[in-house]
């Protein structure tokens, strides 16, 4: 069954790569085509029923699948399914109608009933409570995949609603029985207590309601807030008390990433003066009708503009784009709000509100840190959406941190990519009509300290315009630098364990002990698992690592 060199595959890749197993699998795949079979291939009749018969199949399916989003659309928007009085008049049939008038596939099932056997149109209020039924089914399976998987990870996280509730939203996390990673909604309920203590009792209530066990939960991931990171009252520690076993907390990487980007712009008053003439300049668009149509109308010109958008309170790797917005469409901007302090019919406030505006954004402080800001926090938009994914497992999720540990580095001791960068900032000012250094010399000049202070000003260092703007960015960058390092990498050092173990060189680190601190992250209580079996695991993971090439899966 092994390798035996090179040149010599073992005996089952040499039958894999054989024409005959080829060509069995030619035969199988045609063989589950009902179409393909012998007798419909000789008998041209029979060949064309068993056409028909597959596209009947798929027209049921789809009618099926338009059926089932109505019913679960309605159950969201709290609908009733039915009326006091005649059924044809309830809200599920007269969707159906309207869909029909702009659906060709809902439009002939409708059509086409009566030529159906007992006229099927699974409309009737059997078939809609049936849908019910169904669409309830679904949590069921999601406990008994969460059952069969053995352990799971539990994440919550509230929000308030329209009616200003806070509503609690508990998932599970669990590996299904084809190895994937899945995450499942298991219950959304009001959260009355949001204290540490108070959330981790109503997880382990939802867990209880749901047949759950709540000694085999694996992990707990939250985000950073001190009510549900805290140390001795956060809902990680007693969630644990609960539980009677410590249960290994994973703070929310991406949330922390966005985090940390607001606290490094708040490092720099260049930056912090940035965003806030974007959100003036957002405000002053959105807050008339008559000035977003006059902007509208100018952008419909240029290719792959970008409407304004809000700047996130709590999604900063979201102003991306606002600031590509801007970016792309600056002159127009500028074009714009010319035309509007030149206008004799607008107020007096609206044009002295334009004429500040164009004043700041054409200051060379805006434009250079206009094209930082570009740069940084796409980066970092990136990273954060890798980190929120699902399939992400501890391993990537380390690789990525040190990924944006070393960009970080990187912009911070390139030097010459920032003077580039501030070059490409002074070109671009000028052909706005903008003088950099007479700009930079009005705001940041030198300024002396009077003799009583200091006998020799003179002799005050002085910093020129490169060096400025570069200090002001590496403020961002050193503080960015430092969260990561402090934070993001110390979050992992519980799971230390399990990132050894698959370490290079594999063989020589996949030792007893090695194994014996990976099994003691996992939930004691959990029956599935040999746990005190250590050689056994060791065994498994060397065939493991035989037939599927784990190290070089994981690098």
């Amino acid at each position: 069954m092994k390798r035996r060199g090179k040149q010599k595959p073992g005996k089952l890749t040499q039958h894999f790569t054989s024409s005959s197993h080829k060509s069995a699998l030619d035969d199988f795949s045609n063989f589950l085509n009902s179409s393909n079979h012998i007798d419909c291939m000789l008998n041209k009749s029979n060949r064309v029923q068993a056409i028909e018969l597959d596209h009947k199949k798929r027209f049921h399916r789809d009618i099926l699948c338009m059926l089932f989003d109505i019913s679960r659309t309605r159950a969201r928007q709290g609908l009733a399914y039915r009326g006091d009085g005649d059924e044809q008049n309830s809200n599920f049939n007269q969707i159906i109608l309207l869909l029909s008038r702009h659906s060709p596939v809902m439009k002939r099932w409708l059509e086409e009933k009566s030529f159906r056997n007992h006229k099927t149109t699974y409309l009737s209020h059997d078939s809609q409570n049936e849908f019910i039924k169904l669409l309830a089914d679904v949590k069921k399976t999601i406990i008994k995949d969460v059952t069969h998987a053995g352990i799971y990870s539990v994440m919550a996280d509230t929000t308030p609603d329209i009616s200003r509730s806070d509503q609690l939203s508990v998932c599970v996390r669990y590996i299904d029985s084809l190895g994937d990673v899945s995450e499942r909604l298991l219950e959304v309920c009001q959260a009355k207590d949001k204290t540490g203590l108070g959330v981790a009792e109503k997880n382990c209530e939802v867990l209880v309601e749901n047949s759950l066990p709540v000694e085999n939960i694996a992990f707990q991931p939250y985000d950073y807030a001190s009510s549900m990171s805290g140390r001795i009252n956060g809902t990680q520690q007693k969630l644990s008390e609960l539980a009677d076993h410590m249960i290994p907390f994973i703070p929310c990487q991406a949330h922390r990433l966005n985090t940390f980007l607001e606290h490094s712009c708040d490092a720099s008053i260049l930056i912090c003066d940035f965003f806030s003439i974007l959100e003036n300049l957002y405000v002053f668009f959105s807050a008339s009708t008559k000035r977003h149509i006059q902007l509208k109308s100018k952008l419909a010109t240029i290719e792959n503009s970008l409407q304004f958008r809000n700047l996130s309170k709590t999604r900063w790797t979201a102003r991306a784009e606002s600031i590509k917005a801007v970016w792309v469409s600056f002159e127009i901007i500028i074009e714009t709000l010319q035309e509007i302090i030149n206008l004799q019919d607008m107020d007096k406030n609206t044009r002295n509100q334009a004429l500040g505006l164009v004043k700041k954004l054409l200051s060379f402080d805006f434009v250079v840190s206009l094209l930082f800001m570009k740069n940084l926090i796409y980066k970092t938009k990136i990273l954060t959406e890798k980190h929120e994914a699902t399939e992400l497992n501890i391993l990537d999720a380390l690789m990525l941190i040190d990924y944006s540990i070393s960009i970080s580095n990187e912009m911070n001791s390139d030097d010459t990519a920032t003077n580039n960068l501030v070059s490409s900032a002074i070109k671009f000012s000028e052909q706005l009509g903008i003088d950099p250094v007479s700009d930079f010399n009005r705001h940041h000049r030198k300024r002396l300290l009077p003799k009583r202070i200091d006998q020799n000003p003179n002799t005050q260092c002085s910093i020129d315009l490169p060096t400025f703007y570069r200090v002001e960015f590496k403020k961002v960058l050193n503080t960015l630098i430092v969260l990561l390092n402090e934070h993001l990498k110390k979050s992992l050092v519980t799971f230390e364990p399990m990132i050894t173990l698959f370490k290079m060189p594999w063989k020589q680190i996949c030792s007893t002990e090695n194994v014996k601190k990976v099994i003691e992250l996992f939930p004691p209580g959990c029956k599935d698992f040999k746990m005190n079996d250590y050689d056994g695991v060791i065994a498994e993971l060397k065939v493991l690592d035989h037939q599927c090439n784990v190290k070089n899966w994981i690098t």
